[in-house]
Formats: C-alpha cells, structure tokens, sequence
C-alpha cells in the first residue's frame, strides 16, 4: 500500500471523526455547515468527483496512441459519468445561478429541485431504486463477484482491462464497507446521505488511482 493511498484512508477517518464530534459537541454546526447542501462535504464531494474526471482525461489523451478504441471510449464514458455525478449533487447549478425548478419537476422532485436522482415517478423513487438497490448491487458485484471472476477466467479479465476497469485490491473492497456503513451508524442525522457520499468517493479514488491491475493505465 502506497504513502497515497494510506494518506486518503486517513482523510476518511478523520472526515467521519469529525462529523462525530460535531454531533457530540455542536449539532447545529454539523447540520447547518457540514453536512447542508452546498456546505463544507458536498463542495469536496464535488471536487473528488471532478477529480476523477480529470484523471479519466488525462489517462485517454495519455495513452490515445496505445490503446485500442473500446479502452479509450470507456475512459471518456466514465469521465463523462463522474461529471453527471457532480451536477447531480450540485442540481446543476441551480442555487449557484438562482435558477428557478421547472413545475414539472417540483411536482416530481422530493428536494424540488433540478437533478434526476431525487425524481418521483407514480410511487417509484428514482433514489431509493436506482441509486439506492440496484448501486448497492452492482457495487457489491463489482468489489466482490468481478474480481474473483476475472482471476478464473482470462477472457472475462481480458474484457475488463480492455475497457479500461479498475479491479479493486482484497483491501480497497473491504474498506468499502466501513466507509459508507459507518457514516450512517455513528451519525444520527437526516443529512449524514452527504458523509456516506464522500467517504465512497473517496475510495473510488483509491479503486482509481492504485487499483489490483494498475499496469492496463502505464505507458509500458
């Protein structure tokens, strides 16, 4: 494990300590500031997630002239998905730019606000199915079915590598666990959504940045 990655480890220990003490000590603080909307975890949410963004980028203009097209097309598939994610939390700008929500979608919005993960269709909750069971499944497939998979079978890695996916380390997909279980057992809060949004996308940089097959981004 690199002196990075240990360092981003952490910064989730100390970003959940934090949000402990403030319940303990000032709850009002820890409402009003640092877990609001567009307060102190949800601007470095979107950061993190620009971030990733960024290296997604710069992985495709890097390794453009040795890579085939599928590996390339996924990198800017998954750099483009990362900025919906930071609109996504950000509604778009909304409250930045004082832009009024459609009717349409205060209507169908829980938070009446611009995004698409907070939409209510007919009695469905586009947050609790979508981003709620079917993320939680695919995130436990991805960090625990995907890469005993791929250490069978070669073709299956084959075709992971070749779209350019991070295969998480035995302790990367474990630390997921604490990381977004934790926020939610420690922090008694209606907003404690934006601690369990950080804290994982904190470990999506670690995944990111040093993940199990880490050569498929080096120029050797």
């Amino acid at each position: 494990m690199t002196l990075a990655e240990r360092a981003i480890y952490a910064l989730i220990v100390f970003i959940i300590s934090i949000g402990v003490i403030l319940a303990l000590v000032s709850p009002g603080f820890l409402e009003n500031y640092y877990l609001a909307e567009d307060g102190i975890l949800e601007w470095l949410t979107v950061s993190i997630l620009l971030f990733c963004a960024g290296l997604c980028f710069r992985r495709f203009y890097c390794l453009k002239p040795f890579r085939s097209a599928p590996f390339l097309l996924s990198l800017i598939f998954i750099g483009l998905a990362f900025i919906f994610c930071a609109g996504e939390e950000l509604s778009w700008g909304q409250r930045i730019f004082s832009i009024e929500t459609p009717d349409w979608l205060k209507e169908n919005n829980q938070q009446h606000e611009i995004n698409l993960h907070n939409l209510v269709i007919g009695d469905i909750s586009i947050n609790k199915v979508i981003f709620g069971k079917i993320l939680s499944i695919s995130l436990a497939f991805y960090l625990f079915v995907l890469p005993f998979l791929s250490n069978r079978f070669s073709r299956l890695n084959h075709i992971v590598e070749g779209l350019a996916l991070p295969l998480p380390t035995r302790t990367q997909a474990l630390a997921f666990l604490p990381a977004l279980i934790l926020p939610d057992l420690l922090i008694s809060s209606g907003e404690s959504d934006e601690l369990r949004e950080i804290c994982g996308c904190l470990m999506i940089v670690i995944l990111f940045c040093f993940p199990k097959n880490g050569h498929i981004y080096s120029l050797n």
